[in-house]
């Protein structure tokens, strides 16, 4: 059968691609609440590798947890992490909340997708045939470099029309 003839691969890849373009736009909120709340580009640095560090550093362990659990179970609780998280972010990243709330909330954002990258790219392995799987992959990776271009974008403009906050809300949506 063709690709998205199957219902599971077409949920997949509508909600990795709504999720990628709301992870790209994230960076750019963020980086304009941390500036207009006093901070500066060693800041937003700092708080940026702590999501990476956090992220990467479990990424094991979201792996090990992705073949115990159902795939699917880990993706669900880590996409409903990050939009939690996203939403408390709107509530600690006010102008006169100390930085370090905010730090810690994006390194939780990052364990988050320590847990559900892993669990997202096994999953493909497990609703394809394996006739399927390199076009079936290809598709997600065609939609990780696209996202990462057109996300930012989506983020630029929303933090422009609607502020960066609200932005967090927008991208919190992305996850659900």
């Amino acid at each position: 059968g063709a690709l998205f003839s199957f219902r599971d691969f077409r949920r997949i890849f509508l909600s990795t691609t709504i999720m990628t373009l709301g992870s790209g736009a994230f960076p750019m909120a963020l980086a304009i609440v941390i500036i207009d709340s006093g901070g500066n580009a060693t800041t937003l640095g700092l708080v940026m590798a702590a999501k990476m560090l956090s992220g990467t550093g479990l990424v094991i362990v979201g792996g090990v947890w992705a073949d115990r659990l159902k795939r699917k179970h880990v993706m669900m609780g880590a996409d409903f992490a990050r939009g939690t998280l996203l939403i408390i972010l709107v509530f600690v990243s006010g102008a006169h909340t100390p930085r370090y709330w905010m730090a810690l909330v994006v390194f939780l954002i990052g364990i988050g997708d320590g847990f559900g990258a892993p669990a997202s790219a096994a999953i493909v392995n497990s609703i394809l045939p394996d006739e399927l799987l390199q076009k079936g992959n290809v598709f997600r990776g065609v939609v990780s470099r696209l996202g990462g271009i057109i996300g930012p974008a989506i983020g630029a403009v929303a933090v422009a029309l609607i502020g960066a906050r609200l932005t967090f809300l927008v991208t919190a949506t992305t996850c659900y």
